[in-house]
């Protein structure tokens, strides 16, 4: 979206407008002057603080837009005329967009004419997926001056807004600024922030890479980290910004607070994070950058290291006195000291003589041995006078830095003298560096690798020759380095590299030194991770190598301030870093003193703790955890926690919380207490809740992982804990791992010991205690119909009273190889080959053992949301049941069957799936078969899963909570869809199913039909009444009356005179749809074409293995007889029903039979528009065949009958029988026992193209009967449902389970099919009918026009309000055809972070915008409704109802319904018409309902409502300003689309003056009126 704001004059602002906490500097570099300040055409207010600009920027810099791309928003900025800062101004800059994820906004500003140094991340590549659907975020974009907002729309929320300050973009010199929305600011580096939290207080942070010890100071250390995170508030919600930029910068943050970049290079690269919670963000970033590397388990153990040991005998006496003071140590690290004259790849064969033994005897203890490297080699030889060869061997393969000549090697000095400096950015250097890795390890056998100095490091300015003086060594703008000169104790910045100049690629030479020592570990230890530590780093740093903070010094400030350092890298996306600890070693002071027995009582906790420790590793390798924690990623709903800085967390549950000053008090549960903590103690509290895996300590991790591993339990206040488990064998790539989930639960909470267990975890074990098994943790073993005994159970193998168990399974995955067995003939929209990633994916998968199960987790939030691992898992011919543990007990779905609430009851409830004619009740497996449900999570996430089965089945829910499926044949074919919203879970199943289909214009309008109607005068009597009581209505019915004797494709002679009639009224622009049954008789005495032609196609069902039908009987009649109407209905199925034949439309014969039934009819007899096909699970008046006898046993009566309606009368029960053969359109045979379920779905896709075919329309298909993929071609109504009270908000839930099913167009049969409605139960049902997408009367005489003339009214003005609001409804329509996703939209899928809507299934929403809250019990003229927290207005009267986030009771008289539109929408609209043909000709409105921000948006989707072609689409926002723009256009009719007025509600309460029209590049003034106490303007003009 664009907004235009118009550039003052460039004056200054007055004193009164003069928001001094947002002056932008304009004169960064240097103490401002007055005469400066008048070059630059900026503002000079001088100030009584020199902290605050005194001279600024105002309105006259920066950029403006010229063109815009909507498609995917790019646009062309052009350089406002205006003073320069420092030169070489680019006039036009290109902005470029994406929205890469729904959480991931990308955008950059670069200069078309020029390429630009752009970072060559090694990890991040170009982005080449599909843009986001539905991001998190919106964006806008201000044309004059330019800037770019980043909202968030869950709570609009501006997140990122350069409108702040100018864009500046020249040469060398780039600037942007932009204002947050907290206070609360963390990360960027490397520097010394002595707070975690960023001070706002007009402060300069220069970013360049750097040889500078940490200090009491802003001077730019080691690395080049530009990423930050933002807190939005106490919900969680967070955001992270990361410059994707290797030049130099300074970053200025100011109050308000404001960030500012000034960069000398490149090009302007942001992308901005959107979490949920900060811990989300900090895992957005990683996936981004690259996840950290997974370590060696020895490398997490203690390490001992020092400058200056001087000789190998020192190193010795350390190691000595710290194994004989029992110290945990793993690792000894020697520093430069070890190397002759500190050349890299030697050691001093005098001072270090026998220090291969050395590294021996290190290994033979179990310990390690880490080397440093530098990159500085000397180009001296070595002392004895021979050629230093690492040398050599660099210079012949040319891998050193050059000089600006790009080949003279640049000579520099740093330790061992005079240097050259190796270019790993050069696939040379790398194969050099891994080479020279590996020849010395031959000689020493070290373990790791420390590689120091590489920001670069020099000890001369620039070179020995010193540097040119040019634009790069001396730039025009210098950021706020230290010194001043960017070559300062580093090389020249017109050296050349592979990557580039030194003055773009200076800050990534410690990452590529990285990236290239890990090739060379990859080569000296193969399949092995070792460990690399650097000091240099940038963004992706941690997908190689760890980190330390540097030179520090022996002080307490510095041991405080490293905690806010390692939080940063934290967020950095390194985890593991060292401090320097002391300096000294543990047993330097003496064997028994305080700091020796502190330090092993510590480290020995450490050590307990590394299976935990190395666990959360795996978790920031796998899923970009943080391992160090701030307590606020935790605790962001506590406002404390987002200053905590003095304390952190290891993973969730371990809080440390050292002594930094004396008597320092420490953070407790939102409280500060004193904690008595000696010299040799430290805070240490697990929290409750979790289980946290250890390991008996030992002296070396070579010993203690031999040791025994425990579990801590600390339970929460429910009494339960969880936690997880990583193992392998430390330092192996592929090896194989294994990653436990725990789970316990007490019902008592008291304390338990279990201690001497002998057994391995790489083998099934259970720990066991007698205590009585909860209720609801018992999973069934006989499910049967009759009673379960002690007998019968036993007799299966299950307990009949049995004990708690904890199981714990290692990881590795189980291949069941199985004979061949039907599996579902239903298409899906799956790709050939996966298109996703293991790093990209939301899931982890586990396959566990004894018993088997799957774990399935998501990785955000570590919620195992599907968990097959219980008892009872079974697989047999005809009876296959497996458990899974859900995530929460709210799970919505499975179909069909009538539900009394929207969520479903976990109380033991089981419901059976098997199509049936069977009209609803509570409990009765209905027309439809949808094994799909939809779960939330209790962190507000949701998915889906879809068993992929057509058999019959039933599901079992139970408290636990779980869910039981019992099928009885097929496969387990399970599909999940991860969200991670509702809406977004929806929309991902409807991508595989195929998304709903898109009706035409006039099916959603209001339709009528009967079941009855004697003859054509009946049908026309109440078109009449209709027409006369100007009650609004589309479509025109007639059941089976209108057929001879109920056979399709005949008319009946009382309705002889239809097809004339049906003529006049399509005339009128009314519809006509006509039913079909796929039953087609076989006694007809005369010629009957459509038997006759569908013998002669082979296209009916038969038995197995012959060619005799299967007969059966439905409704057709046989020919000359008289019917007994007095007959039951039983008795009339004897008496005077016909045989039947019914179709096999899986066959591709009876797809072309029926379209040539279907074509002939319309051609011959009668027009229609659109289909209702009827009976098709399918229904038999008999049971299986005519005899009711049918031939296989096993079939019709399976060993597991699931809990269907009528469980005792065989699957064959007013139906076919199971053993009928169907014919597939490969040609394949499967058993009408597997297919049954697939009947109505088979039978809709041939309905649609026949119908298509037909008429040349898109037309509609409504079918009774339905599987998942069958929305795409067809709508479904409720069925034959009750003239109950009751059954009005069934048919609420019924609705938002088929949008979950993917068959938007839904809806019952309004007033009631059975029983006569009363008068107010129908007129209630008539204003709730009036907004089902699929909209129909259908009963006995009992239509709108049949009560009296109130009713009608009543009728015509709900029904005016559905056809006003159809352009909307038909948007709405579009974007779910388009893009999946639901309609009829249960409040939890916009509110989902509310879980009060969880519950709400008696209100609806019509896509986002438009809430519908009815009245659905007698003698009520209120109604209490839930109001989410949004602005909504009332729809009648366009005011604001002033609640949200509460439930409220609506006055709600007898003929009115409560209608709200959600602020912040706008909502297309049209004055309507006695139908649809003459509606879409009237004047379109637009209703704009404001949010609290002034903000709308919506679209409009328009064709000729009814062809498969060409449309035209608009986008609509406000911002002050309402506009419309064109996003497609392809359909024009100058009739339609003509705007006649704009309905502005909450615009607030100042008057408007003037409204004026921009079209077609014409303004005019237009008239308009207003209600200022309501908020509201009308604007009309019936002429756009």
């Amino acid at each position: 979206r664009t907004t235009t704001v118009y550039p003052g004059s460039g004056k200054c602002p007055s004193d009164q407008d003069d928001r001094i906490n947002e002056r932008m500097n304009c004169i960064p570099e240097q103490f401002p002057t007055q005469a400066t300040c008048a070059t630059r055409g900026c503002c000079w207010k001088p100030w009584n603080d020199s902290v605050i600009p005194w001279c600024f920027f105002v309105d006259n810099h920066g950029y403006n837009v010229d063109k815009v791309t909507t498609t995917r928003l790019e646009a062309t900025l052009n350089r406002i005329s205006s003073p320069t800062l420092f030169g070489n101004d680019i006039s036009s800059v290109l902005l470029t967009t994406q929205n890469q994820t729904p959480n991931r906004f990308r955008f950059k500003i670069t200069d078309p004419n020029n390429r630009r140094y752009e970072v060559p991340h090694q990890f991040v590549g170009e982005f080449t997926g599909t843009a986001a659907s539905d991001p998190l975020y919106d964006v806008q974009v201000t044309e004059n001056p330019f800037s770019i907002k980043v909202i968030r729309k869950s709570n609009m929320k501006t997140l990122f807004d350069t409108s702040i300050g100018p864009l500046v973009y020249s040469d060398q010199y780039l600037q942007i600024s932009t204002k947050l929305p907290s206070e609360y600011i963390y990360g960027i580096g490397e520097h010394i922030h002595k707070r975690f939290r960023h001070d706002l207080n007009w402060k300069t942070w220069p970013i360049f890479t750097r040889d500078q010890p940490p200090g009491n100071n802003n001077y730019n250390l080691y690395g080049h980290q530009t990423f930050f995170m933002c807190i939005e508030d106490n919900s969680g919600k967070s955001f992270g910004v990361f410059l994707m930029n290797s030049n130099a910068m300074e970053i200025f943050i100011q109050p308000t607070p404001i960030v500012t970049y000034r960069v000398i290079g490149g090009i302007l690269d942001f992308y901005v994070f959107l979490g949920d919670t900060p811990e989300q963000v900090v895992q957005q970033y990683q996936e981004f950058i690259g996840r950290p590397a997974m370590p060696a388990y020895w490398s997490l153990g203690f390490q001992l290291s020092r400058w200056n040991y001087k000789s190998l005998d020192v190193v010795k006496e350390v190691v000595q006195r710290n194994r004989d003071a029992g110290i945990p140590f793993d690792t000894q690290v020697t520093d430069i000291d070890y190397m002759e004259a500190k050349k890299d790849f030697t050691y001093d064969k005098v001072a270090f003589q026998g220090l291969p033994e050395f590294v021996q005897d290190l290994h033979d203890h179990g310990q390690k041995y880490v080397i440093i490297l530098d990159p500085a080699i000397s180009i001296d030889k070595l002392t004895n006078g021979a050629a230093y060869e690492t040398y050599d061997r660099g210079t012949a393969k040319n891998v050193w830095v050059n000089e600006s000549d790009g080949t003279t090697a640049l000579i520099g000095e740093v330790w061992p003298g005079l240097t050259v400096y190796p270019d790993f950015t050069n696939p040379n250097c790398i194969d050099w560096w891994a080479d020279e890795c590996n020849i010395f390890y031959q000689e020493v056998k070290y373990d790791g690798l420390w590689i120091d100095m590489n920001e670069v490091s020099s000890f001369i300015q620039g070179s020995k020759e010193g540097c040119e003086s040019n634009k790069l060594n001396y730039p025009p703008f210098t950021p706020d380095i230290l010194d001043k000169l960017l070559y300062s104790k580093t090389i020249c910045m017109d050296a050349v590299q592979y990557w580039g100049k030194q003055y773009d690629v200076h800050s990534l030479y410690g990452y590529s030194m990285a990236i290239a020592t890990e090739k060379a570990v990859e080569k000296v230890f193969p399949n092995k991770r070792s460990f690399i530590l650097t000091r240099s780093t940038f963004a992706g740093s941690g997908h190689y190598a760890a980190h330390w903070l540097g030179d520090n010094t022996a002080s307490w400030e510095q041991m405080e301030w490293s905690i806010a350092g390692m939080l940063e890298f934290s967020l950095f996306g390194i985890p593991l870093y060292q401090i320097f600890i002391c300096h000294q070693d543990p047993a330097f002071f003496g064997q028994n003193s305080l700091l020796v027995n502190s330090s092993r009582h510590y480290l020995n906790i450490r050590y307990t703790l590394l299976p935990f420790l190395y666990t959360l590793f795996y978790k920031a390798h796998m899923f970009g955890e943080t391992v160090a924690r701030p307590v606020l990623h935790e605790f962001y709903e506590d406002t404390n926690a987002w200053i905590e800085d003095t304390q952190f967390l290891w993973g969730p549950a371990l809080l440390i919380t050292p002594v930094l000053k004396e008597g320092a008090k420490r953070p407790w549960k939102q409280q500060r207490v004193n904690m008595y903590l000696p010299g040799d103690k430290i805070g240490l509290h697990l929290r409750g809740g979790y289980i946290i895996p250890i390991q008996q300590p030992a002296v070396t991790t070579t010993a203690s992982r031999k040791n025994p591993l425990g579990l801590i339990v600390a339970l929460d206040e429910d009494n339960t804990a969880k936690g997880d488990f990583f193992w392998d064998d430390g330092e192996t790539k592929s090896k194989s791992k294994y990653y436990i989930l725990l789970n316990v639960h007490s019902d008592d909470g008291t304390s338990l010991l279990i201690y001497s267990l002998n057994f391995n975890l790489g083998k099934n074990f259970t720990v066991q205690w007698n205590q009585n098994f909860s209720e609801n943790q018992r999973f069934t073993c006989y499910p049967d119909a009759d009673t379960a005994t002690k007998e019968k159970c036993e007799a299966r193998g299950c307990l009949w009273e049995t004990v708690l168990k904890i199981l714990i399974m290692f990881h590795s995955m189980i291949y069941d190889p199985q004979n061949k067995r039907y599996e579902v003939p239903v298409p899906l929209n799956i790709p050939a080959m996966p298109t996703s990633t293991y790093e990209n994916r939301l899931y982890d998968v586990e396959i566990k053992e004894n018993p088997f199960g799957i774990q399935v987790r998501r990785r955000s939030t570590g919620r195992v949301i599907w968990d097959s691992q219980l008892p009872g898992f079974a697989f047999n011919d005809q009876f296959i049941q497996i458990s899974t543990r859900l995530p929460s007990e709210y799970i919505y779905g499975f179909g069909e069957a009538e539900h009394t609430a929207f969520k479903r009851d976990l109380n033991w409830h089981t419901w059976g799936m098997f199509t049936r004619d069977q009209p609803p009740g509570y409990k009765f497996n209905s027309y439809g078969f949808h094994p799909y449900y939809m779960a939330l999570e209790d962190e507000g996430y949701a998915h889906g899963v879809l068993l992929l089965n057509s058999n019959a089945m039933d599901v079992t829910f139970q408290p636990t909570p779980a869910l039981t499926y019992r099928v009885i044949g097929g496969i387990l074919d399970f599909y999940m869809f991860l969200g991670p919203t509702p809406e977004v879970a929806t929309q991902q199943y409807h991508e595989v199913i195929g998304r709903p289909v898109m009706p035409p214009y006039w099916a959603l309008g209001f339709q009528l039909c009967r079941y009855g109607y004697r003859n054509t005068s009946e049908v026309e009597q109440v078109y009449n009444d209709m027409v006369a009581a100007q009650i609004p209505y589309d479509v025109q019915y007639t059941d089976i009356d209108y057929m001879e004797r109920q056979l399709d494709f005949t008319i009946d002679e009382n309705f002889r005179d239809l097809p004339a009639f049906v003529d006049r009224i399509r005339q009128e622009g009314m519809r006509y749809i006509i039913i079909l049954d796929p039953a087609i008789s076989g006694n007809e005495t005369k010629p009957y074409p459509a038997f006759e032609r569908g013998q002669e196609k082979d296209v009916f069902v038969k038995w197995p293995n012959t060619s005799d039908i299967c007969w059966a009987k439905v409704w057709p009649d046989l020919p000359n007889i008289t019917i007994d109407e007095s007959l039951t209905e039983d008795e009339a199925v004897n008496a005077s029903r016909a045989h039947v034949a019914f179709p096999d439309f899986f066959r591709n014969a009876t797809a072309e039979w029926w379209a040539r039934e279907i074509i002939d009819f319309y051609n011959n007899q009668m027009k229609f528009d659109g289909l209702w096909i009827d009976m098709n699970e399918p229904s038999s008046f008999v049971h299986g065949t005519v005899s009711n006898q049918c031939r296989n046993t096993e079939l019709n009566y399976p060993p597991y009958f699931p809990d269907l309606t009528k469980r005792t009368s065989g699957l064959h029960f007013r139906t076919m029988c199971m053993e009928t053969e169907q014919i597939l359109s490969d040609g394949s045979s499967v058993l009408h026992y597997d297919v049954h379920n697939l009947y109505g779905w088979s039978q809709m896709k041939p309905s649609y193209d026949a119908l298509q075919k037909t008429t040349g329309k898109r037309g509609i298909v409504i079918s009774r009967s339905t599987y998942p993929t069958g929305g795409q071609w067809g709508g479904h109504w409720l069925g034959d449902n009750y003239a109950q009270w009751d059954n009005l908000d069934k048919s609420i839930i019924g609705m938002m389970e088929f949008s979950l099913f993917g068959i938007s167009y839904s809806g019952a049969d309004i007033c009631g099919f059975f029983n006569n409605s009363e008068y107010e139960l129908c007129a209630r049902w008539m204003q709730l009918g009036a907004f089902y997408p699929y909209s129909r009367n259908h009963n006995i005489r009992q239509d709108p026009a049949s009560w009296n003339e109130t009713f009608s009214e009543m009728s015509k003005n709900i029904l005016n309000i559905r056809y006003t609001l159809l352009p909307y409804f038909y948007t709405q329509m579009h974007e779910i055809h388009a893009h999946g996703g639901t309609v009829i939209r249960p409040l939890l899928h916009e509110f989902f972070n509310d879980k009060i809507t969880w519950d709400v299934f008696k209100q609806f929403l019509w896509g986002p915008a438009f809430m519908v809250t009815p009245v659905l019990e007698p003698y009520a003229d209120t109604v209490q409704g839930y109001v989410p927290d949004a602005r909504w207005f009332d729809y009648h009267t366009g005011q604001d109802i002033g609640v949200r986030g509460e439930h409220h009771v609506f006055n709600t008289p007898l003929y009115t319904i409560n209608l709200h539109v959600r602020g912040g929408h706008i909502l297309p609209c049209q004055e309507p018409a006695k139908n649809t043909f003459h509606s879409r000709q009237n004047y379109m409105k637009l209703i704009v309902a404001a949010d609290t921000n002034q903000m709308a948006q919506g679209s409009l989707f328009w064709d000729d409502g009814e062809s498969i072609g060409e449309f035209t689409s608009f986008s609509l926002s406000l911002q002050s300003t309402l506009t419309s723009t064109i996003l497609k256009s392809g359909y024009t009719n100058k009739t339609e689309m003509r705007l006649g007025s704009i309905h502005i509600w909450g615009k607030g309460k100042t008057s408007v003056n003037q409204v004026t029209l921009i079209y077609n590049g014409n303004t005019e003034v237009v008239q308009f009126t207003e209600e200022p106490d309501k908020e509201v303007s009308n604007i009309r003009k019936k002429k756009i």
